[in-house]
């Protein structure tokens, strides 16, 4: 899947992505530099760990996937 970075912890490393039709990703990474409106690709639907693509900045993260299937009130949850 595709997405758009719409909201990024600043310490926690938590990241909310509008993977578009209302559902959202929640990524957590610790090492990674996300910002608003980064498009990441290589999200798939099983949660745990697995390697993204942030395309803007050309660069690839190994992330834990919360959950592929949030709200946008619930992803943007875990970045407050």
């Amino acid at each position: 899947m595709k997405g758009i970075v719409v909201a990024v912890h600043p310490t926690r490393g938590t990241t909310a992505v509008n993977i578009g039709e209302g559902n959202f990703a929640v990524l957590e990474c610790e090492e990674c530099v996300f910002r608003v409106n980064d498009i990441i690709t290589g999200i798939r639907d099983d949660l745990f760990t697995q390697e993204v693509v942030n395309v803007t900045q050309g660069t690839r993260h190994t992330v834990m996937v919360e959950s592929t299937d949030s709200t946008r009130k619930h992803a943007l949850g875990f970045t407050r």
